[in-house]
């Protein structure tokens, strides 16, 4: 059915498929590193990217390779360069995605490689570590200067987060495990349990707290359209190329 929109579109939308490191909710980091390192390797895998965006008629390819060694990430920009060099005469562009608290990456680097960067501006709290905002406005600000201070704006995309996270705690608040929640989810959870829903008035993200069927108590942090307006407001000045929305069918 999608694909049946898109080829009827008035005006045919650019579609370019995410290349990933990840395999069953993991980002397996390791393989990644030896794909970069080995020359062979990377060749094949451009060659055969290359004719599959030809036969389907692809925009060009978002690489979103994660939990890269030090290694892994030097020679992360020579791979997008090849891979630019091979998409590019046919007009086709090469993204790819980077932290947007930066984290070590070379951000400047792959960005000159590529056609565009995508900053995922969120999960600055996220499941497997301790509860709070996943995106809170004073964090974003924050980052938001840094980054533009150093990567072309007309170069960037704004990758905004529409999601939540419900975290269960341990008996003295720590956090006992974590899983992402979408927006709905958050919202239903909170009227089920009769949950006072409110926003943080440093983080401007919405969170309440709850206690499930089994006794144990919940936070839950999570993001709206509210939350987005505010990030979109602050971020327009800067002209980024675009906003992407992270991830579509979880949002409000």
């Amino acid at each position: 059915e999608g694909t049946a929109r898109i080829a009827n579109a008035p005006n045919h939308p650019a579609v370019l498929p995410l290349v990933h490191n990840s395999a069953n909710a993991a980002f397996d980091g390791p393989r990644a590193d030896a794909l970069l390192a080995d020359p062979v390797a990377r060749t094949k895998l451009i060659a055969n990217l290359k004719d599959l965006a030809a036969q389907r008629g692809y925009g060009g390819y978002v690489f979103d390779f994660e939990a890269l060694s030090a290694k892994g990430l030097a020679a992360y920009p020579k791979f997008l360069q090849e891979a630019r060099a091979a998409l590019q005469p046919a007009g086709r562009e090469v993204w790819v995605t980077a932290p947007f608290d930066e984290e070590g990456w070379p951000l400047r680097r792959l960005q000159q490689a590529a056609d565009t960067l995508v900053l995922m501006a969120y999960d600055q709290h996220y499941a497997l570590g301790q509860p709070g905002p996943n995106a809170g406005q004073d964090w974003y600000e924050s980052e938001l200067e840094k980054r533009f201070a150093r990567l072309d704006p007309a170069r960037t995309v704004m990758a905004l987060g529409a999601y939540g996270y419900d975290w269960t705690l341990n008996k003295d608040g720590s956090r006992a495990s974590g899983a992402p929640a979408t927006f709905h989810e958050a919202m239903r959870n909170a009227q089920d349990a009769g949950a006072t829903i409110r926003m943080d008035d440093d983080a401007l993200n919405p969170t309440y707290d709850y206690t499930d069927d089994n006794g144990d108590n919940h936070v839950v942090w999570f993001m709206d359209a509210v939350t987005l307006f505010n990030q979109v407001k602050v971020t327009d000045p800067w002209r980024p190329r675009g906003y992407a929305l992270w991830r579509m069918g979880m949002e409000d």
